[in-house]
């Protein structure tokens, strides 16, 4: 029985569903004043670098673009492993805001970059990988 295929037009759409995610928790942390401004700037810079990933995926994917987004959601979540993202997620629903922020963190540090990895590998081992 044949193992179904990964489509890998998913892993653009993947980093895109993250980038909006990780715009809009930004946009809130900035709106609630929950963080100095620079972190402001480090996450539109990290938006950026997404959305280029995304937008050479889309263009014309690759193993090396694909190992790129990799290592992004690799680092995605290891960065939002550290105290004050923990701590921020212990605190949601105390202001909406944060809430907001935590509710993004999920999705854009955890679950879009989870599912990433998880087709990454899941189409190494299954010989899915063309290049």
């Amino acid at each position: 029985m044949d193992l179904p295929t990964v489509n890998e037009k998913i892993y653009p759409y993947l980093l895109i569903l993250s980038a909006l995610s990780l715009s809009v928790g930004g946009y809130s942390l900035y709106a609630g004043k929950l963080v100095p401004v620079f972190l402001t700037y480090l996450t539109i810079f990290a938006l950026a670098v997404i959305l280029i990933l995304a937008f050479l995926m889309m263009k014309k994917m690759n193993y090396k673009l694909k190992v790129a987004g990799l290592i992004l959601g690799i680092l995605g979540i290891a960065l939002s492993l550290n105290p004050s993202h923990i701590s921020a997620l212990l605190n949601i629903g105390k202001s909406p805001f944060l809430t907001i922020a935590d509710i993004t963190m999920i999705t854009g540090f955890f679950l879009f970059p989870g599912i990433y990895i998880v087709l990454f590998f899941y189409e190494a081992v299954n010989g899915g990988d063309k290049y």
